[in-house]
Order: structure tokens, then sequence, then C-alpha cells
């Protein structure tokens, strides 16, 4: 069966439940870039007969029909899943779209220090290339929007800068976006405020003024590309899952 639709502002063809955007690369213009690029990571829960990666668990919404991937992890850390590139690329550009459960708490710290890229530094996503792991961009969800109230530390650091902005790890630099589900945090999942899509967020909150698509330039390199679901506490306590994600290279 074959389906056509739009994501993205891409028209994207659908063969036997794969997402392709044609059956060789093609030439086409992404992140500004024009050349041939190909798609390494595509997750498209929006199709009926998509299925999660292996190594995520499906979440679902009874209510709406919206589904979406999450952790496998009961406790704290990463689910990851790993996409072989097989050729050569300098230029990596893509986007993510997920939603917020209860008390995500934006770059997680510790008091004797910043964690690694090798755990799980950030509630949300990351994107990595190869082993060991050189860092592209992170997704990140914060625990409420605004400047008020507590949790301080929690919040996306667009919306507390004068704290925050401390918390993001070295190697991250300015490689992120970060948006929080919720103006007031609650015990359920933002179904209704998608995430890093630059809407839905109140007038208090800065966390929309960076968001959707990714592009970074990098040395050249043949590495598998890396994405982790990563939260420091329980499932029941904070999670998010990720209905649309897509990476191309060049």
């Amino acid at each position: 069966m074959l389906k056509v639709f739009f994501l993205a502002g891409i028209i994207f063809t659908l063969y036997h439940g794969e997402v392709k955007a044609g059956d060789t690369p093609a030439l086409q213009t992404l992140c500004g870039v024009t050349g041939v690029w190909r798609r390494m990571v595509n997750i498209n829960m929006l199709d009926t007969i998509s299925t999660c990666p292996t190594g995520l668990r499906e979440v679902f919404n009874r209510s709406s029909g919206q589904r979406a991937c999450g952790r496998t992890v009961i406790e704290g850390g990463c689910s990851s899943v790993k996409y072989r590139v097989g050729q050569t690329y300098t230029k990596v550009c893509g986007f993510a779209r997920g939603y917020q459960f209860y008390t995500m708490d934006g770059f997680n710290w510790r008091p004797d220090g910043g964690l690694t890229l090798d755990e799980a530094y950030v509630d949300g996503l990351s994107i990595t290339q190869g082993n060991p792991r050189k860092h592209l961009w992170t997704y990140v969800v914060g625990c409420n929007e605004g400047s008020s109230g507590r949790h301080k530390n929690s919040k996306c650091p667009r919306d507390e800068p004068s704290y925050n902005y401390q918390l993001i790890p070295t190697y991250i630099r300015n490689h992120y976006y970060c948006e929080a589900g919720f103006a007031v945090r609650s015990q359920r999942t933002a179904w209704e405020d998608p995430l890093w899509d630059g809407t839905g967020c109140s007038l208090t909150s800065h966390s929309c003024d960076r968001y959707g698509w990714f592009y970074r330039k990098i040395q050249p390199t043949n590495d598998f590309i890396e994405l982790r679901w990563c939260a420091d506490q329980a499932q029941s306590d904070e999670d998010f899952f990720v209905d649309v994600a897509e990476i191309w290279v060049l």
C-alpha cells in the first residue's frame, strides 16, 4: 500500500511501513544546505502502522489516539538506539518532537560536579555520534515554564538564566533546545503541548525562542549515530516520549 503525506514541510512516501524520501538519496535542501542528503533516523508514530525502534517502548493516549516512544529502563538511566551510517559525512540535520511526563529536570546536576556525556546528564533526548561519544545535539525537557516558583534548577536555562546556564555541561555549548510541557507541573503526560516545536509556551517563558531543526557541521566521519532517551529518575516520577524524529546526513 502506498501513502503520501507531509511532515515538517517535506513530502514523504510510505511503502509497506517504512518511510522513505525515495529509493535513493535525492538532491534537496535541508537546514539551508543543498546536497544529496540521506535520512539515517526516521521515527514517525503519526502513521498507524509504524512501531517504535527496538529498545524503546510504545506509549498510547487512548483519548486522543496519540502514540510515542519512551525509555524501557524502569529506574533512572538511558535507553539507546544506534543507527549505522555506512558512509562518510560532514553535516547533520535533524529534529525531534516529544511530550513531557511529570517532573523532568532539565540538565541534571549533582554536588560533586557535572555528569559526563556517557551518563544521564539530561532529562531529554541525547544525540551523539560514535564511540567514544561525541555530542551532536540535545533536546532538553524542563520541569515547568517561567522563572517563578520552585525547582529553579530544573527549569530550562532561558527561563532561569541567572541560575541555570551554569548547569549546562561544557561539551553541550549552545547545541541544545529546551522546553517544558507544563506551565505548572502535573502528574500526567502533557499530550496537548508538544515539546521543541516553538508553540504552547506561556508568556513568562522563553523556551519557545529556540526550537525545531538542528544543524551541525563536523569533521569527516562514518560514525554511527546514537539517540538516547535519558532521565535520572524512575519512569513513575519522570519521563518523556518522542513521536517524530528524523536525522539526515550529508
